[in-house]
């Protein structure tokens, strides 16, 4: 199974957290790269940070991508958040991984990314 998009929204700033909420979601799975930071930066900002923090208020978040540690783990280490590098998007691998770890139903997890 390819995860595929639901919906396409132009930045993360533009998610209705308490529309995830409604939908039942328990965990998060955040990409870096085009998503919370542009992919030639090592500056995580402020709003990304926040955003980060008001997820983890009500679900459980973790960061997956498909870079490289050395890229992920600095970044992901700022948002104080678990990670998952080289995760080879859109496969499966990874998703399954994560969803055994928390044991939260595919159903139950959101990807939020650029591709």
């Amino acid at each position: 199974m390819i995860f595929k998009p639901e919906c396409y929204i132009q930045s993360y700033k533009h998610i209705d957290i308490n529309k995830l909420k409604e939908k039942n979601y328990q965990l998060i799975i955040v990409d870096i790269d085009n998503t919370l930071i542009p992919c030639d930066s090592k500056i995580v900002s402020k709003d990304a940070i926040d955003f980060v923090n008001k997820l983890k208020e009500d679900f459980i978040v973790v960061v997956a991508s498909n870079n490289v540690r050395k890229r992920v783990k600095p970044l992901a280490d700022k948002l104080t958040l678990p990670f998952y590098s080289f995760a080879l998007k859109p496969l499966p691998f990874t998703f399954y991984h994560i969803s055994k770890k928390y044991h939260v139903d595919r159903k139950k997890i959101l990807l939020i990314g650029d591709q």
